[in-house]
């Protein structure tokens, strides 16, 4: 396998794996997006291995209870969280699926959201991102201290990654159900909308 890895500084990997690790154990997995899992071919076994959650609504108190964990300092420079302009951390994105998109050595490098009720189809899956570039439209900086995402390859957990055949795929969910229902092991691209 090429080396893929990020446009991110090594310890700053380390602490967005550290961080969305903990928020995701700090998540559950709604039964709505467990039945849309299990629909499209996972078993709960796959869901549960691949850290599948649900992305709330309501995130003051997942906040706090974050800090809790891994400190101010652990949401600092990490995709998806921004201060407000009272100090405060708070976190970005839409209510959804969690999807981790991994990196070669199985590390959570990013949070992909399957967004429950996207503006546009385009707009489906989103990454977990606070852009502090300022709206073209109005000029208006939402995301205070925020920092975006970083696109990235995504390599399903519990294959080998020594193949003879790679398939290439667009979509981590995809990637991940192909490789768990063949012997082909997938690695998702992210997609252009």
């Amino acid at each position: 396998m090429p080396n893929t890895k990020s446009s991110l500084q090594q310890s700053d990997q380390e602490k967005c794996t550290k961080t969305y690790t903990t928020l995701l154990r700090l998540l559950d997995l709604s039964r709505e997006h467990g039945e849309k899992l299990l629909a499209r071919g996972f078993s709960a076994e796959e869901i549960k291995k691949n850290g599948y959650k649900t992305f709330p609504i309501k995130r003051r108190e997942l906040v706090s209870r974050l800090i809790e964990k891994v400190g101010a300092e652990g949401l600092e420079g990490v995709p998806g969280f921004w201060r407000k302009e009272n100090g405060e951390w708070d976190l970005a994105g839409k209510s959804g699926t969690c999807i981790p998109v991994r990196d070669e050595t199985g590390q959570i490098i990013s949070i992909k959201i399957r967004v429950d009720k996207p503006s546009t189809p385009s707009r489906k899956y989103l990454l977990l991102s606070s852009n502090p570039k300022p709206d073209p439209k109005t000029g208006e900086i939402k995301y205070i201290a925020g920092t975006s995402a970083k696109i990235a390859l995504h390599y399903p957990l519990g294959r080998s990654k020594t193949t003879k055949v790679l398939r290439i795929t667009e979509g981590e969910i995809k990637a991940d159900i192909a490789s768990s229902l063949t012997e082909v092991y997938t690695i998702s691209l992210p997609g252009v909308a």
